[in-house]
C-alpha cells in the first residue's frame, strides 16, 4: 500500500517541479528584464524535478528487485514512510511555489523572478 502511494506522490511531485521550472522559463516572454535569473532558476527547478524522478525510480527498482525481502522488513517500511512524508512536503512546497508563480505571471503580468 505504501509503495503505491509513494509512487503516485513522487510522480505528482516531479510534474509539479517540472511545471514550475517550465513556467519560470516561459515567464521570460512576459517580461524580459530578469531573463538570466528566470532562466537559471527555471533550469534549477527542472533539475530538482529530474532528481526527484531518479530518486523515486531507483527506490521502486530496488523494491521490485527484492520485494520478498523488503515487504516485511520494518526498517524499510519506516524508511518508505519517512520518504513518503518528505515527498508529500515537496508536493506542498512546489504547489505553493507554483501557485505564486501563476499569480505573479498571469495576474500581475511580470516574470516570476524580476
Amino acid at each position: 500500500m505504501e509503495i503505491k502511494l509513494h509512487r503516485y506522490s513522487y510522480i505528482f511531485s516531479v510534474y509539479l517541479w517540472l511545471t514550475l521550472g517550465i513556467l519560470t522559463i516561459g515567464s521570460i516572454l512576459v517580461s524580459s528584464l530578469g531573463w538570466i535569473i528566470n532562466l537559471g532558476m527555471g533550469t534549477g527547478l527542472i533539475i530538482i524535478g529530474c532528481l526527484m524522478y531518479l530518486h523515486g525510480n531507483s527506490l521502486h527498482r530496488l523494491y521490485a528487485g527484492a520485494m520478498d525481502k523488503l515487504q516485511e522488513d520494518p526498517n524499510f517500511i519506516w524508511f518508505l514512510r519517512f520518504d513518503l512524508l518528505l515527498v508529500i512536503i515537496s508536493c506542498i512546497v512546489s504547489g505553493a511555489f507554483l501557485t505564486g508563480a501563476f499569480i505573479r505571471m498571469f495576474v500581475e503580468g511580470f516574470a516570476v523572478f524580476g
